[in-house]
C-alpha cells in the first residue's frame, strides 16, 4: 500500500480526558507524524498504548478505506513508535489511548478532511439484557474502537444490513453490539457493557467525521 509523504513533521495534539486526577499527571501524550512513523511522547512509563487510525487513501481511480491498529509498549521515557509500511496518509485520523492511565489523545495531519462532531449519548442503548451494550446510528458505514484502561481494546467495522448490523436490515438504522467487537491484539473479549472512563470512538470514513469521548454514565 503506498502513501503520500508529508515531507515534514507535524506534531498535533488533543489531549481530550483522563480517568483520574493522578492520571492528568502523566497522560499529557504527543503525537507526532513523521512520513513512515508515529511517534508518542508523555505516556506512562513502561506502560500499554492502544492506538487506532481510520483514513482514506486514494488507489487509482478509487479511494480505500483503511483501518490500521495495535498495542505498544512505552519505554522507560513514556515513549512508544508506531512504524508503518507507507507514510502517514493525510486524510487520517489517529486516537491513542494510555491505558495505564486512561489517558486519551486524538490527532491528525495538518490539512486533514476528517472533523470532530459532538457526540450524542442517545447513540448508547441497552440491550435485551438491560445493560449499555448496543450503539445505534443513523448512518450506513461506522469503524468503531472501544477501549478500557487497565484493561484492554476493541474494534470492529460495521455495515447497515451487513456485517455489524444487529438486525441485518436496511432500515436507515445502524444496531452494533459492542460485546461483538474484535479484541485487539492480546486483549480479552469485550466486556458485557460500558462503563465510565471507557474510551469510545466512531468513524464515519464516507462522511469524513469522527467522535472520541471518555464515556460517563
Amino acid at each position: 500500500m503506498s502513501f503520500r509523504p508529508l515531507g515534514h513533521l507535524l506534531v498535533l495534539l488533543v489531549l481530550l480526558a483522563t480517568t483520574s486526577s493522578a492520571a492528568a499527571a502523566a497522560a499529557k501524550s504527543t503525537v507526532i507524524f513523521d512520513a513512515g512513523r508515529v511517534a508518542l511522547t508523555g505516556l506512562t512509563p513502561s506502560g500499554s498504548v492502544a492506538w487506532y487510525s481510520v483514513s482514506r487513501e486514494p488507489q487509482g481511480y478509487s479511494t480505500l478505506v483503511a483501518r490500521r491498529s495495535g498495542m505498544e509498549i512505552a519505554d522507560a521515557l513514556g515513549e512508544a513508535t508506531i512504524e508503518l509500511e507507507g507514510d502517514v496518509a493525510p486524510a487520517s485520523v489517529w486516537i491513542v489511548v494510555d491505558l495505564a492511565s486512561g489517558g486519551l489523545a486524538v490527532a491528525a495531519p495538518r490539512g486533514t478532511s476528517f472533523r470532530e462532531i459532538g457526540f450524542d449519548a442517545k447513540s448508547v442503548a441497552a440491550g435485551p439484557a438491560g445493560k449499555l451494550d448496543r450503539l445505534v446510528h443513523a448512518r450506513p458505514y461506522l469503524e468503531l474502537f472501544w477501549a478500557r484502561p487497565r484493561v484492554g481494546a476493541w474494534e470492529m467495522a460495521a455495515g447497515e444490513g451487513a456485517a455489524g448490523d444487529d438486525d441485518g436490515e436496511r432500515d436507515g438504522w445502524l444496531r452494533t453490539a459492542l460485546t461483538s467487537m474484535e479484541p485487539l491484539e492480546t486483549s480479552p473479549p469485550p466486556p458485557d457493557e460500558l462503563q465510565a472512563g471507557d474510551v469510545l470512538v466512531m468513524v464515519d470514513p464516507r462522511a469524513l467525521e469522527y467522535h472520541a469521548v471518555v464515556f460517563q454514565r
